[in-house]
C-alpha cells in the first residue's frame, strides 16, 4: 500500500538545527556541501519509495522507550548501510527490525488515517546510543510530535507530495 502524502513538519522544513543528531532541511547546502546533497537524496529516495509503495531495505521501527506510544513516532535507517547481505525489506507500513542499519535516520510519524507521513527530523550522522530522549530540551523532535488524538494543523506541516513526485521523474 503506498502512502498518499508526504509532509515535512514546518519546524523541520524551516528550522535551523544542525548537529550530529539532528539536521533541519533548511540547513542543507546542496550546492556547496556534497554531504548535504547525499542527505537530501536519502530523504528524497525514502519519500519517493513510500509514495510508490515500494519496499525499504533500511531498518524501520516504531520508537519505544522514552517516546510514549501515543505519539506513534518511527525512524527509518536511510543509509549508507554497512551490510545489506542479511537485511530484510518491507513496506513502510510495517516494522522492519531486521533491515539494514545506518547512522543516518529519518524520523517520522503517521498523519490522517495512516495514509500520510510527516517527516519530523533527520539524523545525519548519529542514530545510536545515547540518542537524545524526547524529554531532553536539546531534542528538537519534542516540539514536533503529537499524540494520536491531536492531528497536525495545516500551519504545522508542509505538503511535499507534488514536489517529491515532480523531482522523481
Amino acid at each position: 500500500m503506498p502512502v498518499d502524502k508526504i509532509h515535512f513538519h514546518v519546524d523541520f522544513f524551516k528550522g535551523q538545527t544542525d548537529t550530529e543528531y539532528f539536521k533541519d532541511f533548511a540547513t542543507f547546502d546542496v550546492i556547496n556541501k556534497p554531504e548535504d546533497l547525499v542527505h537530501f537524496s536519502r530523504i528524497k529516495i525514502f519519500a519517493t519509495s513510500v509514495l510508490k509503495g515500494e519496499k525499504l531495505i533500511g531498518k524501520n521501527v516504531e520508537n519505544t522507550g522514552d517516546y510514549p506510544l501515543e505519539y506513534d513516532t518511527w525512524h527509518y535507517h536511510s543509509g549508507p548501510w554497512a551490510n545489506v547481505s542479511n537485511a530484510s525489506s518491507s513496506k513502510v507500513i510495517s516494522e522492519n527490525p531486521m533491515g539494514a542499519t545506518s547512522g543516518p535516520a529519518i524520523h517520522y510519524t503517521w498523519h490522517g488515517e495512516f495514509n500520510e507521513i510527516v517527516i519530523l527530523g533527520y539524523s545525519p550522522i548519529k542514530h545510536d546510543k545515547p540518542f537524545p530522549k524526547l524529554s531532553d530540551l536539546s531534542n528538537p523532535l519534542r516540539d514536533r510530535v503529537k499524540s494520536f488524538e491531536e492531528p497536525y494543523q495545516a500551519d504545522e506541516i508542509e505538503d511535499m507530495t507534488e514536489v517529491v513526485k515532480s523531482t522523481s521523474r
